[in-house]
């Protein structure tokens, strides 16, 4: 039986949720396989006997079938397989042929490879054609057609001919069955194809004789202006002529792709004339939305085979496994659709599930005959949220098998391992540490992909989600909702046997980027009992303790803000007696799996010692200063309803603290204790570190800044954050900035006045040598009205007029000095080691700490500063390592 779906909402006690069945849960879970280098067909077939082969060449016969390897198509001495296996019900075409396993040692060839296969005429019709058949190349269950160069079809002998570059296709197209290959097989079109129209861009074909396919091709030809003015300006290698074919196929179908250079559409659902006014304008924008998905796949293989042909990158014979690559084909392609068109939410909102963070990222679908994973894109409209998801689609594929980066130490254990350049998942996380996002911040795929499952899995606040109808299934915001077969209930403390058991533990494994599990925890403290409940995970001994991490929501009236765990540090809900009890998500963030995740939720007794986080903000008012200093206090708080404004309440509160300080004393004492204070201002992250005084009682009181403000007027809030012994202190103020009135007027007339003397020197020869100084004056007059933009395009500007040393050195200083405004440090040390300054390098180290928090970095730079001694570096090191302070 199908274990239920639970539903946790607001407003919903915890003592009703167990028997709460809304949906059924999937029940299926399959594992990933791990392909060996030369992709094999289904167990049960045997493999063709290998043939040795090299830079000679060779051939391989098969009866009527063969195999020709010219002179140096071969890089070095390899087995080669080729003979009949199976037949491969080709879905959308009609096999002509057994099917023949081919596989080598090498993804491209130097020179193509010739294929000869044979024809069953007997699965043939009396009236064929030539230009009817053609060959199918299938990997996995994705087929490409190989028709291009066309094929050599020789209907008296029974045979086809067609050409190899590469030792696998490139396809989204489904060649139906379980999987296996690479195999080639004949296949044929019944009735023939036409061609109707061939321009150097677009090759247009339809079906023999299909009613009103003139009228496609005109209406084809707008939509793909349409795709074209949208893709060609993405950077992708451009995929040369495109051969579109109108055809009957499978009605859930709106196309499929069948190679680098080549798609078909579904004629039955092209045109619409019987449709209302409303459902034709959809349909319109859904037809738009097939050339884009499928002609996107075409730039994808078309990428693929530039990585692979041109930059000759060794290809790890797993790639094909759709936990790699096929997810991230279908996925983008979809966005982008989405994105393009405007029409891909209304049908993939369907497609969501409540378990969709409960399966891996890359195998959502996996369990599926057929997977088509488009339901994974909506990973990258989350993406789209923090960056461009288009420019991070065009870079993964760009980057993918380029071999231009690696992930562990050589190309060939990359390859062997499906990683690095081999691995999507591995790509994405690359381009996302280089690439800032809308915050300014260069994260981890890891740091983005938790975000995503609280946004999705929690308070589903992002386009499409939000508002849609898809949040019936989903659940509304706030709201979680766990799959029974994904879910293991506890109450703690409990009673087994004669025993109180306060605490619980499950090892579980997981496939990279899920939720692994989920466990629903009811409080079992008896009346008038108090405890914390504290939620550890502990990774194997071969895992990164980065790569994954518990989700603890604390459940009052509805699930409460999380608490986030790692292996350095649990995850802890204080005052458990006060919740009704409490959803944990165990989540393995790692590319492979985490074979070995321990989890173990254990009440403990409320320990009484209390911290807060206090601060003295800034003044309001800081007219045009965006720099500003806070005093930030850690410290012991009073118990609660003791009022240490009365001389009794401070004499108590003394009491408890020096108990307090005689508790943890001998902890401090034992080695520094640094904590890492994190200031959210506006988006934009500041890091300090401070240390804890043996003071009585211990604390940590320092003057944190300056912070930078954005520079634009009005109150800017600021949220602070200290981890401590696994828990988080938090607190806010706001700041307020403004230009004086009559400097904002001052800069406005300064920019007219000096946009005149521009336009003056442009027009004067003699002049134009001072106009270096005056896009200088310029920029200066914008940044003073914070416009920054024009300010450094102004010194851009100013720098290609300049030919005085004296005039590059102002410019290159004026345009470090903003990028220290901005908070972009690496900017501001660039100019002004372009203007020959001296850096105060000790002022550089410090602020890069602050902004990006790299303690490595600024050890670097500190390194430079005049007469440094090692120790004086030692703080630099110290901070990264204290776990239960630091945090991530």
């Amino acid at each position: 039986m199908t274990k239920p779906t639970i539903r946790v909402c607001p407003f919903l006690l915890l003592s009703a949720l167990v028997a709460v069945a809304l949906v059924p849960g999937c029940s299926c879970e399959k594992k990933s396989s791990s392909a060996s280098s030369t992709p094999a067909p289904p167990a049960a077939v045997p493999l063709p006997p290998a043939v040795r082969l090299g830079a000679g060449g060779g051939a391989i016969e098969r009866g009527t079938a063969k195999l020709e390897i010219p002179k140096g198509a071969l890089a070095k001495d390899q087995d080669v397989r080729f003979g009949e296996v199976r037949t491969v019900p080709v879905v959308s075409y009609k096999p002509a042929g057994s099917a023949y396993y081919f596989a080598a040692e090498q993804g491209t060839f130097a020179a193509p490879l010739t294929v000869t296969l044979p024809l069953d005429k007997s699965r043939l019709p009396a009236d064929v054609q030539a230009d009817h058949v053609y060959a199918v190349f299938a990997i996995d269950g994705m087929g490409e057609v190989l028709d291009q160069p066309p094929p050599k079809v020789d209907l008296v002998a029974g045979t086809v001919t067609v050409l190899l570059t590469r030792s696998f296709p490139l396809a989204s197209g489904d060649a139906g069955g379980a999987g296996g290959g690479p195999v080639l097989q004949p296949a044929f079109d019944p009735g023939g194809l036409d061609t109707l129209e061939t321009t150097p861009r677009l090759r247009w074909r339809a079906a023999h004789g299909l009613d009103k396919a003139k009228e496609m091709v005109e209406r084809g030809k707008a939509i793909m202006k349409l795709v074209r003015q949208n893709f060609d300006p993405l950077g992708m290698p451009d995929p040369g002529q495109i051969t579109i074919t109108f055809k009957s196929m499978n009605p859930a179908w709106g196309g499929v792709c069948t190679g680098p250079n080549s798609f078909e559409v579904n004629s039955d659902k092209f045109l619409g004339d019987s449709l209302s006014k409303e459902r034709a304008e959809f349909f319109g924008k859904k037809q738009g939305g097939t050339f884009m998905h499928e002609y996107f796949h075409c730039l994808q293989f078309k990428a693929f085979q530039h990585a692979l042909q041109t930059l000759k990158t060794p290809l790890p014979g797993e790639y094909h496994v759709r936990g790699k690559t096929q997810w991230v084909k279908e996925a983008t392609a979809t966005w982008m659709q989405e994105f393009m068109s405007g029409a891909g939410a209304e049908s993939n909102l369907p497609r969501l599930k409540p378990d969709f963070c409960y399966k891996p990222l890359n195998l959502y679908e996996a369990d599926s005959p057929n997977p088509h994973q488009y339901a994974a894109c909506i990973f990258f409209s989350w993406l789209d949220t923090l960056y461009s998801s288009k420019l991070v689609i065009v870079r993964l594929f760009n980057e993918s098998f380029s071999g231009t980066w690696k992930h562990l130490d050589d190309l060939e254990r990359d390859g062997i391992h499906g990683r690095g350049t081999f691995n999507p998942l591995d790509v994405l996380d690359h381009i996302l540490r280089d690439t800032p996002d809308n915050k300014g911040r260069k994260r981890t795929l890891r740091e983005v992909y938790a975000e995503f499952l609280l946004h999705y899995g929690w308070l589903k606040d992002f386009a499409p989600i939000k508002g849609s109808t898809a949040l019936a299934v989903l659940g509304q915001p706030r709201e979680i909702t766990l799959p029974g077969d994904k879910t293991t209930t506890w109450t703690l403390p409990v009673q087994e046997g004669g025993s109180r058991v306060s605490k619980k533990s499950e090892t579980v494994a997981g496939e990279g980027f899920h939720i692994v599990r989920a466990f629903l925890i009811a409080k079992g403290l008896k009346d008038g009992e108090k405890g914390d409940l504290v939620v550890s995970l502990k990774a194997g001994e071969r895992s990164d303790p980065k790569e994954s991490m518990v989700v603890v929501f604390p459940l009052k009236k509805g699930p409460e803000d999380p608490e986030i765990g790692t292996s350095d540090s649990p995850a802890k809900i204080r005052n458990w007696h006060e919740t009704n009890g409490a959803i944990v998500w165990v989540v393995d963030l790692s590319v492979i799996g985490e074979p070995d995740l321990t989890v173990t939720a254990e009440v403990k007794p409320a320990s009484d010692v209390r911290f807060q986080l206090t601060v003295s903000p800034p003044r309001d008012a800081l007219t045009e200063y965006t720099h500003f200093q806070a005093n930030f206090t850690f410290e012991f708080a009073p118990p609660d309803g003791l009022d240490t404004t009365t001389a009794e309440g401070k004499s108590k509160f003394r009491e408890v603290a020096d108990k307090w300080a005689r508790e943890l004393r001998p902890e401090w004492e034992a080695r520094y204790r640094w904590l890492h204070v994190q200031a959210i201002v506006e988006g934009k992250t500041f890091h300090y570190y401070g240390r804890i005084g043996n003071t009585n009682p211990p604390g940590a009181s320092f003057i944190w800044g300056p912070m930078i403000l954005p520079r634009k007027p009005g109150a800017h809030a600021v949220e602070a954050t200290v981890a401590y012994k696994g828990e988080s202190y938090k607190t806010s103020f706001s700041v307020t900035v403004k230009l004086p009135d009559d400097r904002e007027a001052y800069n406005r007339d300064a920019i007219a006045a000096a946009l005149k003397s521009i336009e003056k020197a442009k027009a004067d020869e003699r002049q134009k040598l001072y106009l270096a100084r005056e896009y200088r004056s310029l920029g200066y007059y914008y940044a003073g009205m914070w416009n920054d933009d024009a300010a450094v395009e102004a010194w851009t500007t100013g720098l290609s007029y300049a030919t005085d040393p004296g005039d590059k050195k102002e410019l290159h200083r004026s345009l470090g000095e903003n990028a220290f405004q901005r908070g972009d440090i690496a900017a501001w040390i660039d100019g002004l080691e372009k203007a020959g300054e001296i850096v105060n390098w000790a002022e550089a180290a410090q602020w890069t700490l602050a902004i990006e928090n790299d303690w490595r970095k600024a050890t670097v730079l500190k390194r430079k500063v005049p007469g440094i001694k090692e120790e004086d570096l030692d703080r630099f090191r110290i901070w990264p390592i204290e776990g239960d302070e630091i945090l991530e």
